[in-house]
């Protein structure tokens, strides 16, 4: 690994989430390093697609946070 890698303090790969068969989101991929901001850009879509995005990255991060 090098320090660049050391840094990623969040990575998701191809995240997506289902309703039934309805894909509310589908392949979002990024990462973010130690002492950024970051925000999600896009095509204009609902804004309760991009609080869901948020809000199933909070559920994975309290899922596997130490106590």
């Amino acid at each position: 690994m090098n320090s660049d890698t050391l840094d990623i303090v969040i990575f998701a790969r191809d995240l997506v989430k289902k309703f039934d068969d309805f894909e509310a989101v589908r392949g979002v991929t990024f990462s973010v390093k130690r002492g950024e901001c970051f925000g999600l850009l896009g095509p204009p879509v609902p804004l309760v697609l991009l609080a869901l995005t948020f809000s199933v990255l909070t559920l994975i991060w309290t899922s596997v946070a130490p106590n």
